[in-house]
């Protein structure tokens, strides 16, 4: 990563949950993943495709997160991934350089106390 996340609560979160080759609707994955206790992306915006919304919401976030994942809330077949799930990797970015092992550095978990 290219920059330093202070307040993570996990190593892992996930935007998906599959069924064999069926992601499953984001309502049944917020659901299945609360059942497992498995911390889920952060929503920064739900509802109809609106690019200027959704940036402006990002704000809030941009400083502090590379970017964001953006997918449709119904299932998907895994034949229409590439039309269902897109990423946004905020400006200038930084790519992890092949030097990555020796300058990475661990993160603490956010104390939830």
């Amino acid at each position: 990563h290219s920059i330093e996340y202070t307040t993570l609560e996990s190593f892992f979160y996930a935007f998906s949950v599959w069924n064999k080759k069926t992601c499953l609707d984001w309502s049944t994955t917020e659901n299945f993943l609360k059942s497992l206790n498995i911390k889920s992306v952060p929503v920064i915006f739900q509802g109809t495709w609106n690019k200027d919304l959704i940036l402006k919401e990002w704000e809030k976030y941009k400083n502090n997160h590379e970017g964001f994942v953006v997918r449709i809330s119904d299932s998907f077949s895994l034949e229409n991934f590439q039309s269902s799930v897109a990423k946004y990797v905020r400006k200038n970015h930084v790519q992890t350089d092949v030097h990555w092992k020796t300058s990475w550095q661990p993160n603490k978990l956010k104390n939830k106390s």
